[in-house]
């Protein structure tokens, strides 16, 4: 099993994929009490299925604030899966992205990523999907099933 998560300053989106096949798509909400609880439960979820953890490195060239946030939300994903004992890689944004939407040596905006990202997670699980943080940790966890599990790096 693996659970991918696009870290968030707000509602990480989670992605859990089983025996190679989507499971399911969801957000966490940062700002509502039992948001810890709910990342709790989502290790022991993990713990209990031999799940992999994927988290989304951040980005460098965002501005400091949003940075900041970033990675204080990536630290409480990490602390409560190592709390738990659930292994965690950390997967840069260029490398799923390179793989999944193919596109090696190009230059995109944001928007452009954000679109593609929805299309091709769309494609892969049969459903439209609105969202591109959720369609983010969809493709996360597909490139992780399906290619760099493999790779030492």
């Amino acid at each position: 099993m693996i659970i991918a998560i696009d870290p968030s300053k707000k509602t990480p989106a989670v992605a859990i994929f089983d025996k190679g096949k989507f499971k399911k798509a969801f957000k966490l909400s940062r700002s509502k009490k039992g948001y810890y609880d709910s990342l709790y439960d989502l290790m022991n979820y993990a713990k209990e299925h031999d799940a992999q953890i994927i988290i989304e490195d951040q980005y460098k060239g965002i501005n400091f604030n949003s940075i900041t946030s970033l990675i204080e939300c990536r630290a409480e994903i990490q602390a409560i899966a190592a709390l738990v004992g659930v292994p965690i890689e950390i997967i840069h944004p260029k490398t799923w992205q390179t793989k999944a939407l193919h596109i090696r040596g190009k230059r995109m905006c944001r928007n452009d990523l954000k679109k593609l990202s929805k299309i091709r997670a769309s494609e892969l699980i049969g459903k439209e999907i609105k969202d591109h943080d959720l369609a983010d940790a969809i493709n996360m966890a597909d490139v992780w099933l399906n290619v760099l599990r493999f790779n030492d790096n």
